[in-house]
């Protein structure tokens, strides 16, 4: 309590009763943000308490930062540490009292702090968050305990501990195989509590100085579970070993030896004679992981030593609602990093922060949206009349006669041919274009989109508009993947991988992950990974390239809803959206590269046997479209020593010059550099700005009936638009402005002379490509235009092609979502792809 009011904020302690009786101190930080999020839980680990939660203070904290969220965050403390030594008849000093593991815990502790949470909130289910034995005592809760299930509403567990097979803990496995005798001589000697922190200070203090003990603690707690101590805090330490370690029983260290020996997830050993006498049976019983029905993430780090990456894949296949796992992305991050790092706020608590956001609500996007809309729909042009009047005029009304219909189409030729701007008359955009846009009409009504092409019939329920894409890989039974990256300039970005194919998961996981050629598939425009899933595995791409054996990668751009944390910037820092393509193509496409392939060799070095050759991977193959292809292509120019290491590109929709665009956004081009100030701000959407925007992802990109998937809509406007900066949309409708030429982004005269050395921005240097590109373009493609793709391909050294769809309406969104997307486009390219898929 102390701790937490003088950091400035209000806390709370209260008491729970256990159905055994004992008495457990809870810990309260009530939101401080107007708008209330829900109830969160936070559970220590093994030997902490509640303290270790708040002792990095409100910078670093997670509690802090979830109350700045405007949760309200709970602090539990389990049985026997120094918070919770209290007995409704037992006493600290009687055995009795000791006689209890980690099983009780999750047993009777945590159903009765969170039901006394729930009870005085009010609210009839929160979310959990474990560390360490945090996560044990979840596991057994909710496999035991069926009606928790329905009282958490997502897990995330930090380190999360069941398996143990794997640990690399030389103090455990040390312990391991004497672990029923280290027990019984503690009780000899009666002890039966380990390291409880005053006895143990108290005893030192008096033979050794402050710095001397701090040396002493650190080589007792650090040594036996760290291999690594780059993110601890010198000056945190003399505050940490105030309070930890808080005490634990014996028993609670000696089953997790127990689980160590068998392998197993199992209830305590009492020993042959016990385990009859308490289970029926000669060895105990396993907890029903399967019974889990609580949505979990856990968020792991490679140099765990206790909670290793294997052993939480091992649980993760137990767990039938396991969502996804988050690799921190710090190669030497270790367990107790998870709480004391100096940058764990930025490694770890962000990210658990903004999945529980994601999970209460529709993740809001970027001002980019906004600034596109209201340039087309309420900007006021030079006759007077607004975009939005301008395009309700050429489209026809609904329930309007043939004859209106006819004479509406010919009202609409004629407002595009009077319309002009600086860039000249709309000629672009043909009669066709105009019956496209009468099409686009027919979804503006805020409920058309939510209804099926039959009439009188709703849209069927599709689960993949509540999940995120490495649920939806999972939901189709896909083994799913989530790796965090880090660029050269701070932004931290998940991409989802399906290393194989659903029909061959379990020869996968035991030869090895992702042994198949390396692929990456990056999104466009306000998109993000979970376009290239939303078709299911009839239709979408990255399930048909895992069905063929490639090791699929899906990358997510810098400010989407996937990637919108950095080491040190805030996404609510006008800092953090000075970026466009032109960043990701610098920084974002070569992280992923390079992890890419180190996961890959690093995988081959730990699955190849020494009796065989070591295959290296040097190289991928890289799938792009619309802004996927924007950023390959600056990247190669920019960088070419990646044309290396990128075997051949597979170019959809692939825009680079833009001087034939037909989309509506050739109307905000000639304002481009007056909107150019507006890329340093961010912003939510409220519900009404969602939909407008929903709808404008056609306005923008062109419409196609027959290709158009209606069923799937809902799913669409579930996930995009993901999110941009305003700066990436500015940088495109600067090309537009310019004549559609490749440049790097506009400042203005003055800071292009400070950044370039030159008035104007510099071209991207596309002979620097020497990579392999096919380009796949359609004839009805409102951004890529043929006349674009065809002066791309020119340009291009070392062109495969140009390959035009077969279907003259097909259009910029049906290279991800059209009906016959897997017979018009997919199966030629999967082809063709084959010539390169050698290593």
């Amino acid at each position: 309590i102390d701790i937490i009011q003088s950091h400035g904020y209000t806390a709370e302690e209260h008491v729970a009763h256990t159905d055994d009786g004992y008495l457990l101190t809870l810990h309260r930080i009530p939101p401080r943000a107007t708008e209330r999020r829900g109830v969160v839980f936070l559970q220590h680990g093994l030997l902490c308490s509640s303290v270790d939660w708040i002792v990095c203070g409100p910078a670093r904290g997670l509690p802090y930062m979830l109350a700045e969220e405007g949760f309200d965050v709970w602090l539990g403390n389990s049985r026997g540490n120094s918070f919770s030594r209290q007995h409704v008849s037992l006493d600290p000093k009687m055995e009795a009292f000791w006689q209890f593991s980690w099983h009780e815990v999750g047993i009777y502790d945590l159903p009765a702090m969170i039901d006394y949470a729930l009870n005085t909130t009010g609210h009839e289910s929160l979310h959990y968050i474990g560390y360490s034995q945090g996560s044990t005592a979840f596991f057994v809760m909710a496999s035991m305990r069926d009606v928790y299930n329905e009282k958490i509403s997502l897990c995330q567990a930090l380190a999360p501990v069941a398996f143990l097979s794997d640990s690399k803990s030389l103090f455990l496995k040390a312990l391991a195989p004497f672990a029923n005798q280290f027990k019984s001589i503690f009780n000899l000697l009666g002890q039966y509590e380990f390291l409880r922190n005053r006895k143990f200070m108290e005893q030192r203090e008096e033979l050794y100085d402050k710095s001397q003990i701090e040396t002493l603690w650190h080589n007792v707690l650090f040594k036996i579970i760290e291999k690594c101590c780059e993110q601890n805090d010198p000056v945190l330490l003399a505050k940490i070993i105030e309070n930890t370690p808080a005490g634990a029983s014996i028993n609670q260290l000696v089953h997790y030896a127990q689980i160590i020996n068998t392998g197993k997830f199992s209830h305590f050993d009492f020993e042959m004679q016990g385990n009859l006498i308490k289970y029926g049976t000669k060895r105990p019983p396993e907890y029903p992981l399967h019974r889990i029905k609580i949505p979990t993430i856990f968020h792991i780090a490679d140099n765990d030593i206790f909670s290793s990456v294997s052993d939480v894949e091992k649980l993760t296949k137990n767990l039938p609602h396991h969502v996804q796992n988050i690799r921190v992305p710090f190669p030497k991050f270790n367990h107790l990093d998870f709480l004391f790092a100096t940058n764990a706020r930025a490694l770890v608590y962000e990210t658990v922060v903004d999945v529980l956001n994601k999970n209460l609500e529709t993740m809001s996007g970027c001002s980019v949206v906004k600034i596109v809309i209201f340039a087309l729909l309420c900007v006021q042009l030079s006759h007077g009349d607004s975009i939005f009047g301008f395009w309700s005029r050429i489209m026809p009304g609904e329930g309007s006669s043939t004859e209106s219909s006819a004479e509406s189409s010919k009202s609409s030729k004629e407002n595009l041919e009077m319309f002009s701007s600086p860039l000249g008359p709309l000629e672009a955009i043909s009669a066709e274009s105009v019956d496209q846009i009468s099409e686009i009409s027919k979804i503006w009504n805020p409920l058309s989109w939510f209804q099926s092409t039959e009439p009188e019939q709703k849209l069927p329920f599709n689960l993949d508009s509540e999940l995120g894409t490495a649920e939806i890989i999972r939901r189709h039974g896909y083994p799913s993947e989530a790796h965090t990256i880090q660029t050269e300039d701070g932004y931290l970005l998940t991409v989802h991988r399906i290393p194989c194919a659903r029909s061959g998961w379990t020869s996968c996981l035991a030869q090895g992950r992702g042994r198949g050629k390396a692929v990456f598939v990056q999104h466009g425009l306000l998109g993000s990974s979970a376009d290239w899933v939303l078709s299911g595995p009839e239709n979408g791409l990255a399930f048909l390239l895992a069905d063929v054996g490639y090791d699929v990668w899906i990358g997510n751009a810098r400010g989407n809803t996937y990637s919108n944390r950095h080491i040190t910037l805030r996404k609510d820092d006008s800092k953090f959206w000075d970026f466009s393509w032109h960043e990701m193509a610098k920084y974002d496409i070569p992280a992923a590269i390079d992890y890419v392939l180190e996961v890959k060799n690093t995988e081959n070095k730990r699955y190849s046997s020494n009796d065989t050759v070591m295959q290296i991977h040097t190289d991928i193959l890289y799938v792009g479209h619309s802004m996927g292809t924007t950023m390959a292509f600056a990247m190669l120019a920019m960088r070419p020593e990646y044309n290396s290491k990128v075997k051949a590109m597979f170019a959809l929709a692939p825009v680079a010059f833009m001087a034939h665009v037909k989309s509506p956004l050739r109307l905000i081009a000639p304002f481009s550099k007056d909107l150019a100030f507006l890329a340093k701000y961010a912003c939510e959407m409220n519900d009404v700005e969602r939909y407008i925007c929903e709808n404008s992802i056609f306005v923008l990109c062109g419409f196609d009936r027959a290709q158009y998937n209606a069923d799937l809509t809902p799913v669409i406007f579930a996930h995009a638009p993901a999110g941009a900066s305003t700066k990436t949309l500015v940088h495109y409708a600067q090309e537009i402005h310019e004549k559609g030429d490749f440049k790097y982004f506009d400042y203005g005269r003055s800071e292009n002379e400070k950044r370039y050395g030159q008035h104007s921005p510099p071209r991207y240097n596309l002979t620097n490509i020497s990579t392999p590109v096919a380009l796949i373009y359609a004839t009805n493609d409102w951004l890529a235009g043929p006349q674009d793709v065809e002066l791309l391909h020119k340009r291009l050294p070392n062109s495969i092609g140009m390959f035009k769809v077969p279907f003259e309406t097909f259009n910029h969104l049906d290279f991800m979502w059209g009906l016959d997307v897997k017979r018009l486009v997919y199966i030629d390219m999967l082809k063709l792809m084959e010539k390169y898929r050698t290593t």
